[in-house]
């Protein structure tokens, strides 16, 4: 049988810490992994859970309502071009923007430094608004990104 997962479990003598050598043992230990992730269980079971109880076509709905609404917003800030597809048979949950004179970088690292999650992918800075979210937290990015422009 082949090892499907590694764990500290499955060598011999497993409570030993100060071993340097980790290979797997050679009797049936070797298939017990060790400590299951209980608590990234719980967080699947939740996010499943909700994820199920809204609905997906209700979470679909509201993702990209929350997507049309910053690139509306992103499009009257001054500076500010939006990078993502905007055709509607394009839109999906992400939202790509950048200055026309303020690198990317530099917005950023300001809306990090301010508590706004998002990614610098390329040129551009990525948003991923979820259903979750609703438009006090987008109008509170705006606020912080109108700050910075």
């Amino acid at each position: 049988l082949e090892l499907g997962q590694q764990g500290w479990h499955m060598v011999e003598q497993p409570w030993n810490f100060e071993r340097e050598d980790w290979t797997p043992a050679a009797s049936a230990l070797r298939f017990e992994a060790g400590s299951p992730n209980t608590v990234g269980q719980a967080a699947l079971n939740a996010s499943v859970g909700l994820l199920l109880a809204t609905g997906m076509d209700a979470v679909g709905a509201r993702v990209l309502a929350n997507t049309d609404y910053l690139v509306d917003a992103l499009g009257r800030l001054p500076g500010i071009r939006v990078t993502s597809r905007i055709e509607p048979q394009r839109r999906s949950g992400i939202v790509g923007f950048r200055h026309d004179e303020i690198p990317s970088s530099e917005l950023y690292r300001g809306l990090q430094d301010s508590g706004v999650m998002c990614a610098l992918r390329g040129q551009a800075v990525r948003l991923s608004p979820h259903f979750y979210q609703d438009e006090s937290v987008l109008e509170d990015f705006l606020r912080r990104l109108a700050h910075m422009v």
